[in-house]
């Protein structure tokens, strides 16, 4: 195990500063569920702006019912095959930092991926945001690479990555603010935060 990224006990010294546990921790959710909303709404009107038409076709069911219905089945499967790769990408690089296999799970309101360890604030940083960004850059290729009546399947998943991820977004940046000896365990449901005591 890389011992600079991550650690599998705490070291001594060390005690809990703060948890962010956003099933729990109603003023936090309020803030993450705010945010999911200005993310979605902005999403909604870039994707306007891009392909305005082609939100149209997606709820239109006259002539091309079939076709419109095929859409939004491949926006229920593409959805629930985000939400894994999303969390597969966390898990990736936990193990990556900690050689310790992760854990993973689902919950009435969400997916997510979990580890014992104590990962650095490096290393945390990268494990909180990189799902959010690689699947930006992916689906951002595909959405417009796809033919224009398709447009708009690809960018629901898009709206889907961003506003969903607005937990990821919170805790980056509360993770962002703190010390650089700051360790973080995430257990999937919630974070603490250590850091060392005189």
């Amino acid at each position: 195990m890389n011992t600079s990224c991550a650690k599998e006990t705490l070291p001594d010294g060390y005690a809990a500063v703060e948890t962010v546990d956003l099933v729990k921790n109603k003023k936090q959710l309020l803030i993450v569920n705010g945010l999911a909303v200005v993310l979605a709404a902005a999403l909604v009107l870039l994707g306007m702006l891009i392909r305005p038409q082609a939100f149209h076709e997606l709820f239109s069911f006259g002539q091309n019912g079939l076709q419109t219905a095929c859409k939004w089945l491949v926006i229920g499967f593409g959805s629930f095959a985000y939400i894994i790769g999303h969390e597969a990408v966390h898990g990736l690089l936990m193990w990556r930092f900690s050689h310790v296999r992760p854990s993973f799970g689902f919950s009435l309101a969400y997916a997510y991926a979990g580890s014992s360890c104590y990962f650095a604030k490096g290393a945390y940083l990268l494990i909180a945001i990189a799902p959010v960004t690689v699947w930006f850059v992916l689906l951002g290729i595909a959405a417009l690479l796809v033919p224009s009546g398709w447009f708009w399947v690809i960018w629901l998943i898009q709206i889907i990555n961003l506003s969903g991820v607005a937990g990821d977004f919170f805790v980056f940046a509360r993770v962002l603010r703190q010390p650089k000896t700051l360790l973080v365990q995430d257990t999937g449901t919630s974070m603490m935060f250590f850091l060392p005591q005189e």
